[in-house]
Protein backbone atom coordinates (compact mmCIF):
# COMPACT_ATOMS: atom_id res chain seq x y z
CA UNK A 1 0.00 0.00 0.00
CA UNK A 2 2.79 2.45 0.80
CA UNK A 3 4.48 1.64 -2.49
CA UNK A 4 1.48 2.49 -4.16
CA UNK A 5 0.99 5.68 -2.57
CA UNK A 6 4.30 6.63 -3.04
CA UNK A 7 4.34 6.15 -6.80
CA UNK A 8 1.03 8.13 -6.74
CA UNK A 9 2.27 11.30 -5.21
CA UNK A 10 5.69 11.00 -7.06
CA UNK A 11 3.83 10.99 -10.29
CA UNK A 12 1.52 13.85 -9.29
CA UNK A 13 4.42 16.08 -7.87
CA UNK A 14 5.85 15.14 -11.64
CA UNK A 15 3.36 16.75 -13.45
CA UNK A 16 2.87 19.80 -11.33
CA UNK A 17 6.70 20.50 -10.98
CA UNK A 18 7.18 19.88 -14.57
CA UNK A 19 4.95 22.34 -16.10
CA UNK A 20 6.05 25.43 -17.25
CA UNK A 21 6.25 29.25 -16.24
CA UNK A 22 3.14 30.53 -19.13
CA UNK A 23 4.61 34.57 -18.28
CA UNK A 24 6.73 34.56 -21.82
CA UNK A 25 4.14 33.45 -24.32
CA UNK A 26 1.32 35.22 -22.63
CA UNK A 27 3.62 38.72 -23.08
CA UNK A 28 2.59 39.40 -26.95
CA UNK A 29 -0.89 38.00 -26.47
CA UNK A 30 -1.39 40.63 -23.51
CA UNK A 31 0.54 43.27 -25.43
CA UNK A 32 -1.83 42.85 -28.71
CA UNK A 33 -4.87 42.93 -26.43
CA UNK A 34 -3.73 46.38 -24.82
CA UNK A 35 -3.18 47.61 -28.79
CA UNK A 36 -6.91 46.24 -29.20
CA UNK A 37 -7.80 48.38 -26.11
CA UNK A 38 -6.32 51.86 -27.04
CA UNK A 39 -7.53 51.46 -30.79
CA UNK A 40 -10.87 50.93 -29.53
CA UNK A 41 -10.84 53.58 -26.85
CA UNK A 42 -9.29 56.22 -29.53
CA UNK A 43 -12.52 54.86 -31.68
CA UNK A 44 -15.18 54.93 -29.14
CA UNK A 45 -14.11 58.68 -28.00
CA UNK A 46 -13.09 60.08 -31.47
CA UNK A 47 -16.28 58.98 -33.04
CA UNK A 48 -17.95 61.00 -30.39
CA UNK A 49 -15.57 64.24 -30.40
CA UNK A 50 -15.94 63.85 -34.35
CA UNK A 51 -19.50 63.81 -34.84
CA UNK A 52 -19.92 66.78 -32.46
CA UNK A 53 -17.83 68.90 -34.02
CA UNK A 54 -17.88 67.90 -37.65
CA UNK A 55 -21.00 69.21 -39.95
CA UNK A 56 -20.86 67.58 -43.02
CA UNK A 57 -22.01 63.97 -42.54
CA UNK A 58 -22.34 62.95 -46.04
CA UNK A 59 -18.60 63.38 -46.51
CA UNK A 60 -17.69 61.04 -43.84
CA UNK A 61 -16.40 57.53 -45.70
CA UNK A 62 -15.37 55.91 -42.93
CA UNK A 63 -12.94 55.97 -39.98
CA UNK A 64 -9.75 53.66 -38.50
CA UNK A 65 -7.39 54.11 -35.68
CA UNK A 66 -4.23 53.63 -34.47
CA UNK A 67 -1.22 54.03 -32.11
CA UNK A 68 2.13 56.29 -32.72
CA UNK A 69 4.45 57.21 -30.13
CA UNK A 70 2.11 56.59 -27.00
CA UNK A 71 -0.44 58.60 -29.12
CA UNK A 72 -3.32 56.99 -29.95
CA UNK A 73 -5.22 58.60 -32.93
CA UNK A 74 -8.98 58.00 -34.74
CA UNK A 75 -8.93 59.00 -38.25
CA UNK A 76 -11.72 59.78 -40.59
CA UNK A 77 -11.56 59.89 -44.48
CA UNK A 78 -13.67 61.25 -47.01
CA UNK A 79 -16.07 59.63 -48.99
CA UNK A 80 -14.49 59.69 -52.54
CA UNK A 81 -12.90 58.44 -55.32
CA UNK A 82 -9.45 59.72 -53.81
CA UNK A 83 -10.19 60.13 -50.25
CA UNK A 84 -8.49 62.52 -47.81
CA UNK A 85 -8.21 62.48 -43.89
CA UNK A 86 -11.37 64.74 -43.10
CA UNK A 87 -10.57 64.91 -39.36
CA UNK A 88 -7.85 63.56 -36.95
CA UNK A 89 -8.69 62.75 -32.82
CA UNK A 90 -5.44 62.32 -30.89
CA UNK A 91 -5.59 61.33 -27.39
CA UNK A 92 -2.82 60.44 -24.42
CA UNK A 93 -2.38 57.51 -22.47
CA UNK A 94 -5.74 58.93 -20.59
CA UNK A 95 -7.83 59.28 -22.89
CA UNK A 96 -9.74 61.99 -21.56
CA UNK A 97 -12.20 63.76 -23.99
CA UNK A 98 -11.26 67.33 -22.55
CA UNK A 99 -7.59 67.23 -23.26
CA UNK A 100 -8.14 65.18 -26.69
CA UNK A 101 -6.65 67.19 -29.72
CA UNK A 102 -9.21 67.74 -32.57
CA UNK A 103 -7.99 69.00 -36.12
CA UNK A 104 -10.86 69.04 -38.78
CA UNK A 105 -7.96 69.94 -41.51
CA UNK A 106 -8.63 68.61 -44.65
CA UNK A 107 -5.12 66.89 -45.74
CA UNK A 108 -3.63 63.70 -47.52
CA UNK A 109 -3.22 60.16 -45.98
CA UNK A 110 0.37 60.05 -44.24
CA UNK A 111 2.39 56.35 -45.61
CA UNK A 112 1.00 54.56 -42.37
CA UNK A 113 -2.09 55.56 -43.03
CA UNK A 114 -2.26 55.06 -46.31
CA UNK A 115 -1.47 51.44 -45.36
CA UNK A 116 -4.08 51.26 -43.25
CA UNK A 117 -6.94 52.59 -45.21
CA UNK A 118 -5.40 50.13 -47.81
CA UNK A 119 -5.61 46.85 -45.19
CA UNK A 120 -9.56 48.29 -44.40
CA UNK A 121 -10.51 48.39 -47.95
CA UNK A 122 -9.53 44.86 -48.60
CA UNK A 123 -11.32 43.66 -45.28
CA UNK A 124 -14.37 45.59 -46.03
CA UNK A 125 -14.55 44.07 -49.51
CA UNK A 126 -13.77 40.60 -47.96
CA UNK A 127 -16.52 40.98 -45.72
CA UNK A 128 -18.85 42.39 -47.69
CA UNK A 129 -18.22 39.35 -50.16
CA UNK A 130 -18.20 36.25 -47.85
CA UNK A 131 -21.14 34.87 -46.71
CA UNK A 132 -19.49 33.77 -43.20
CA UNK A 133 -19.83 37.43 -41.70
CA UNK A 134 -23.23 38.23 -40.69
CA UNK A 135 -24.45 41.57 -39.81
CA UNK A 136 -26.95 42.70 -37.65
CA UNK A 137 -29.44 45.37 -37.90
CA UNK A 138 -28.42 48.63 -36.44
CA UNK A 139 -24.67 47.69 -35.87
CA UNK A 140 -21.30 48.03 -37.71
CA UNK A 141 -18.13 46.09 -38.03
CA UNK A 142 -15.03 48.02 -36.03
CA UNK A 143 -11.96 46.75 -38.55
CA UNK A 144 -9.27 47.19 -36.87
CA UNK A 145 -6.19 46.97 -39.17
Amino acid sequence: MNKILIIIFTLISLSVFGQKDPTKEVQPIVAEGKLLYKSEMASWYGTDLFLENYKNRDNIGGYFSYTYNDISKCVFFSKSDNPKIIGTISFDSTYNVKTAKTNLTEREFTTNENDLYVIRRIALSEVNSDILFKKYKNTNLNFIP
